[in-house]
């Protein structure tokens, strides 16, 4: 039995042609259509469409970079994003 070696291994993980991230924010979309009910899976749709072609505008990473900014997410042995100095 042969495997198959991706052609690039610094590349997220794809499902069809969305990457893990944009798969999270379609499922986000999805559980939030379900709380919401109604024809509120249409509005939830196209919004998780939109922030998916935000994303594919900018480079990679950037939405973790948003989330680190605005103090969502926090890097290990990183400064926090409003620190104003840091010493190592």
């Amino acid at each position: 039995m042969r495997a198959r070696v991706p052609q690039f291994l610094h590349l997220p993980p794809q499902v069809l042609w969305f990457d893990t991230h944009e798969l999270l924010i379609l499922v986000a979309a999805y559980i939030g259509s379900l709380f919401l009910k109604g024809y509120a899976w249409v509005g939830m749709m196209a919004l998780a469409v939109v922030v998916i072609r935000f994303k594919r505008q900018k480079p990679r990473g950037y939405i973790a970079h948003l989330f680190y900014r605005a103090g969502l997410f926090q890097l290990k042995h990183y400064p926090a994003p409003i620190a104003s100095r840091f010493d190592e």
